[in-house]
C-alpha cells in the first residue's frame, strides 16, 4: 500500500510532464526497500534478478530514445519490491492496459466526435508512452486481481 501511494505523484508527473524526477525515484526506492525488508519471501537474489529484468526492459528503449532515464531509474527503484514474476506481471499488465486505453481514445477521436475531458486524448502517445503511469496502473490491477484470488 505504501508503494502504491508513493507511485501516485510519479504516475501524475509522467502522464502530464513525461518526466520522473530523481527525488520521486528516491521516494519509490525507499518505499520498495520498506517492502523488501518487511517481506520474508524476498531475497537479494530476487532483487538482482529484477534489476537485470528492469535493465533488459528499459535500456533498449532508452538507447533508441523511446524511453527516458527516469523510466529506467523507476524500474530499477521498484526492483526490490516484488518477486520476478510479479515484477513482470505489473509491467505487462500496466503497459497493455495503458496501450489499450490510449488506442481506444485515439479510435474515438478519429471518429470526429468531440472527446470530453483532458485524460482521453490521443496526445499522450505522440509524446511517448508514460511508463510511470503504466506501472501505476499495473500495480492497481494486479493488486485487484490478487485480492480476487486469481493470482498469488
Amino acid at each position: 500500500m505504501l508503494l502504491m501511494i508513493a507511485m501516485v505523484p510519479v504516475a501524475l508527473s509522467d502522464w502530464y510532464l513525461r518526466r520522473i524526477s530523481n527525488s520521486l525515484n528516491l521516494v519509490i526506492l525507499l518505499a520498495a526497500l520498506c517492502v523488501f525488508f518487511s517481506e520474508h519471501s524476498l531475497s537479494y537474489q530476487t532483487w538482482l534478478i529484477n534489476a537485470a529484468l528492469a535493465l533488459c526492459i528499459t535500456l533498449p528503449g532508452y538507447l533508441r530514445g523511446a524511453m527516458g532515464g527516469g523510466d529506467v531509474k523507476l524500474l530499477l527503484a521498484l526492483s526490490p519490491a516484488w518477486n520476478p514474476v510479479h515484477f513482470m506481471l505489473v509491467f505487462a499488465v500496466g503497459i497493455g492496459t495503458l496501450l489499450t486505453i490510449l488506442a481506444a481514445a485515439q479510435a474515438i477521436s478519429s471518429c470526429r466526435r468531440p472527446v470530453t475531458g483532458r485524460l482521453l486524448t490521443a496526445a499522450p502517445l505522440q509524446r511517448g508512452l508514460p511508463v510511470g503511469t503504466a506501472i501505476f496502473v499495473g500495480m492497481i490491477l494486479t493488486a485487484m486481481i490478487s485480492a480476487a484470488g486469481l493470482i498469488v
